[in-house]
């Protein structure tokens, strides 16, 4: 990924892996998310987020949901059974198969919804979820109670960014580069290079040969007596027409 950017390094990723890999971490999507929502859902998903419960078993809390008054704090009320919380998911009009109650943890929660959420509004829940937490320890901390209509309009106005910075953004495209392609199976491809120093007027050959893994099974290589002259000439590749690479030729003496 680009360092603080929502998108592929597409030029790294098609210098390190084979063309038809590249394609396919090409074509995953990366939510448009903040850093802080990511860290939450690491959380939400590990069962590490500081509910009641987790407070409780360390001596530093009741236990007790602030918002509902009476029911333990776990994970999964704290973020979804909860009544204050389903009146905030009520207010958002998401499916209503995320307030499956027959799910009892948070990993197996999230993916569920991943059965039945592409990955962008995954990332626009986890959004949803971020704030309801963040309204729970506003009412924990600083005793200030929010409304469900308050956190369903700061979600709405975050929702409604994302998802048109999702719209408007291009998918990445691989640049058009020559990758190395493996042989078919069965079979090996060499590879032949040639370099020459202006200065010695000597050439060195090298040859490699690899196989269908892309797994080097053997190598030559050999400096050639001084030459006369090298020419360069265009020759076209076998991928593009269009494209021209050089090729080298020595001339050696005698």
């Amino acid at each position: 990924m680009i360092p603080g950017l929502s998108e592929w390094d597409s030029l790294k990723v098609s210098r390190i892996f084979y063309h038809e890999d590249a394609m396919k971490i090409l074509n995953c999507p990366i939510a448009l998310v903040h850093h802080d929502i990511k860290v939450f859902g690491w959380r939400v998903f590990h069962e590490a987020i500081p509910d009641g419960s987790k407070l409780q078993a360390a001596n530093l809390d009741d236990g007790i949901c602030r918002l509902h008054g009476t029911a333990e704090e776990i994970c999964i009320h704290a973020l979804r059974d909860c009544p204050h919380i389903r009146e905030v998911l009520a207010f958002t009009h998401w499916d209503s198969r995320i307030l499956n109650p027959s799910i009892l943890s948070g990993k197996d929660w999230l993916n569920y919804i991943l059965e039945f959420t592409d990955k962008n509004h995954f990332a626009l829940l986890l959004t949803l979820l971020w704030n309801i937490w963040n309204r729970r320890n506003k009412l924990k901390h600083e005793e200030t109670h929010l409304p469900p209509e308050v956190v369903h309009d700061y979600v709405k106005l975050i929702l409604s960014d994302l998802k048109s910075a999702l719209i408007q953004k291009p998918a990445p495209k691989a640049p058009k580069i020559n990758c190395w392609k493996r042989p078919p199976y069965g079979s090996l491809k060499l590879n032949i290079c040639c370099a020459w120093f202006e200065t010695s007027r000597f050439a060195t050959i090298g040859i490699i040969a690899r196989d269908q893994y892309g797994l080097v099974v053997g190598g030559y290589t050999r400096p050639s007596r001084p030459f006369l002259k090298v020419l360069t000439l265009p020759l076209k590749t076998d991928e593009n027409q269009s494209s021209l690479r050089t090729k080298l030729v020595v001339l050696f003496k005698g």
